[in-house]
């Protein structure tokens, strides 16, 4: 399942005309039958502005752009992902976990994990990057280990 995808200009004039939040409260509630929990809209209409942003500034258009893609045979989902071409014409995919943290710590153990406040205590879990780990997701970097998508679309 596939909540929202698009164009990266597409997506920037749906944040921009604030109607992004509820075009995906509308879709998950059609898939899902019930409504998305308050704490999942409001994470949608905050975060959806710093990706718009982030698209903005790495002049990143007619790319394309998937929110909350559940993951086969998983019932996790991917917050956000961007497809595109680099400089160098290869297609890249850079996956994206939006998280609403006002402050973290990282721990000194191994494997990654941090301290924050979250579910109302202050919790130790894993980064953004053990959790897409766990989801199968490989580490994948582009040679100059940035990431390298750039403002033409995938063929």
């Amino acid at each position: 399942m596939l909540i929202y995808k698009g164009t990266t200009n597409q997506f920037k004039e749906d944040v921009l005309n604030n109607r992004l939040a509820d075009l995906l409260a509308s879709v998950f509630k059609e898939h899902y039958g019930r409504n998305a929990l308050p704490n999942e809209y409001r994470s949608w209409s905050n975060s959806c502005q710093h990706v718009k942003n982030i698209i903005d500034i790495a002049k990143l258009n007619d790319n394309m752009i998937a929110l909350e893609y559940e993951v086969p045979y998983n019932t996790s989902r991917i917050d956000c992902m961007l497809f595109g071409k680099g400089e160098d014409e290869k297609a890249y995919a850079v996956l994206i976990e939006l998280k609403q943290w006002n402050s973290v710590e990282e721990l000194d153990e191994e494997g990654n994990f941090v301290e924050t406040f979250t579910g109302r205590a202050q919790r130790r879990g894993g980064t953004p990057r053990r959790r897409a780990s766990a989801r199968g997701v490989p580490r994948v970097r582009s040679p100059s280990s940035r990431p390298a998508a750039r403002s033409s679309a995938p063929s």
